[in-house]
């Protein structure tokens, strides 16, 4: 499938496709009759489309609502579909594919706007149209963290297979947590530790870390008297069901405690397949949704692996969480980049706040190009978030509930180890005053990227943001959004300004509605 059009395939025409799954076969419904290859066959597509579907993709970077894509469509099949849905082919539900079709190209060259299933359909009489949405969202996955949901009880820790001769039964009903990363950042103590009883030998105590397997070769334990055990080896013990769990043994050094917790120092929690820790945002949301139901486009998150990685991210979940919930509104509230859905599937997309003229793939410019024709005002938004001072709370310390760390930007630096500046956050400052945002993350545990949020946090909070739109020709029908681009237009005084295509919707002559979001030169 085609994921961006080529110059070659936008000189052809376009036809919008919708594949729909129902009563038994593959329904194909364009704007036009088709005949498309598809290998060895071919597909007919009867003219049933009524309208030019109004298809949008939006970049909303800090949605709180779980991303989807919806289209509304209204279309006509060739058979009797009251009858059909008596005799139960119930269109509530159906498989079905929207998609574009440059003419002469295969089926298989196709580009894919949206795949999901017929929400809220509509019908009347025979011959009729049928209205509805294709949507595909993230709830439609019912994947929890943690992945392995694995509880102390007798049934699974039994005493004498040859991990525990006794169990203790403080923590029954416990819930081995994930963890991920390096909690703590072996500063402080990051995650609890479960004491499940004595070992083979009856002299040591077993405490059970995590509900996976583990990169780090030892870790710290610390009593409840804040006292900790020397560096000891973690383990790995397979369940009667398949599942491992990581372990640590106790046998001196360390006062009895039933209420410890864990200190990452050597190395990171979570283990990738290849036995490789995971420490980089990038690396950590590709093993969560490597683990989902979800339909991911796995190349455009290839394509932002590097950027997010530049985020180290570390924490434990020890209660059922929808995989979903906990990207929204832990993940992704530290870094600089939205979960969307898109033609391929879910992916994450980053915000380049820094991006420059280097990083354009193209320049519209109205002065030269009859293609691009601006269709808005230029209008600001985000004067009530406004901040020009903006604290970060980090490294969460698991015994004492609470933050050891933070960092600061503000207008002139402060004279604390933990404060900088920036050009956003001081001309916010000669312009609306004194205004403070304060976030808390247990997520984050390092330095480097706690100064990395707060620098993001200040492009996104320190002023408002410019937006404007444009229609342009079917020639540049190839943007997507987040790309980067340049904005040449004399009538608005921009010369090479620097932005992020925020969304685009598709115009009847092929052609697209570009918003465009400035960003704004630094220094």
């Amino acid at each position: 499938m085609t994921d961006r059009w080529t110059e070659a395939q936008l000189r052809k025409q376009l036809y919008w496709v919708l594949a729909l799954e129902w009563a038994g076969g593959t329904w194909y419904v364009s704007t036009a009759p088709l005949e498309i290859l598809d290998g060895a066959d071919k597909i007919t597509a009867i003219p049933g489309l009524v309208d030019v579907p109004d298809v949008e993709e939006a970049l909303d970077l800090w949605a709180t609502d779980q991303p989807t894509l919806s289209v509304a469509l209204s279309f006509v099949l060739p058979v009797d579909v009251p009858a059909l849905i008596s005799k139960g082919h119930d269109l509530a539900g159906a498989k079905a594919t929207l998609c574009q079709h440059a003419y002469g190209d295969t089926w298989a060259e196709r580009r894919v706007v949206v795949q999901g299933q017929l929400v809220d359909p509509e019908y009347d009489a025979a011959g009729e149209p049928i209205t509805c949405s294709v949507e595909e969202q993230i709830s439609d996955d019912q994947t929890t963290l943690p992945f392995a949901d694995v509880t102390i009880n007798e049934a699974t820790f039994q005493v004498g297979t040859g991990l525990i001769t006794t169990l203790v039964d403080d923590h029954l009903g416990a819930v081995v947590p994930l963890v991920y990363g390096t909690p703590g950042g072996g500063v402080v103590p990051g995650s609890p530790a479960y004491l499940l009883g004595a070992g083979p030998t009856g002299v040591e105590l077993i405490y059970v870390l995590a509900c996976h397997t583990v990169a780090a070769a030892t870790v710290v334990l610390q009593a409840e008297d804040l006292t900790t055990s020397p560096a000891v080896p973690v383990s790995h013990w397979t369940l009667d069901d398949g599942r491992v769990v990581a372990y640590a043994t106790v046998t001196t050094g360390f006062t009895a405690s039933r209420d410890v917790r864990v200190l990452w120092g050597d190395g990171a929690a979570l283990a990738d397949e290849t036995g490789e820790g995971i420490v980089g945002a990038g690396d950590l949301m590709a093993y969560i949704l490597r683990r989902t139901t979800l339909r991911v486009d796995w190349g455009r998150l290839e394509g932002q692996r590097q950027q997010l990685n530049a985020y180290e991210l570390g924490g434990y979940v020890d209660e059922p969480v929808a995989v979903g919930e906990y990207l929204r509104s832990v993940l992704l509230d530290v870094l600089p980049a939205g979960l969307v859905v898109g033609p391929e599937g879910v992916y994450p997309l980053v915000w380049r706040w820094a991006a420059t003229t280097a990083d354009a793939i193209c320049d519209l410019d109205t002065d030269v190009d009859v293609d691009v024709d601006r269709v808005s005002r230029v209008g600001y938004s985000g004067a009530d978030e406004i901040a020009s001072t903006i604290s970060l709370r980090y490294r969460l310390d698991a015994r004492q509930d609470d933050y050891s760390a933070s960092q600061l930007i503000a207008p002139a630096p402060e004279l604390t180890f933990d404060s900088l500046s920036s050009p956003e956050v001081q001309v916010s400052y000669a312009r609306f005053g004194d205004r403070r945002l304060s976030r808390e993350t247990a997520v984050v545990h390092d330095a480097v990227t706690a100064v990395r949020v707060v620098q993001w946090l200040a492009a996104r909070y320190a002023l408002p943001a410019r937006s404007v739109t444009y229609a342009v020709g079917p020639r540049l029908a190839w943007l997507q959004r987040g790309d980067v681009v340049t904005l040449t237009d004399s009538e608005i005084a921009a010369s090479s300004q620097v932005c992020i295509v925020e969304s685009i919707r598709w115009l009847d002559d092929g052609g697209l509605g570009v918003t465009l979001r400035y960003v704004e030169r630094r220094g």
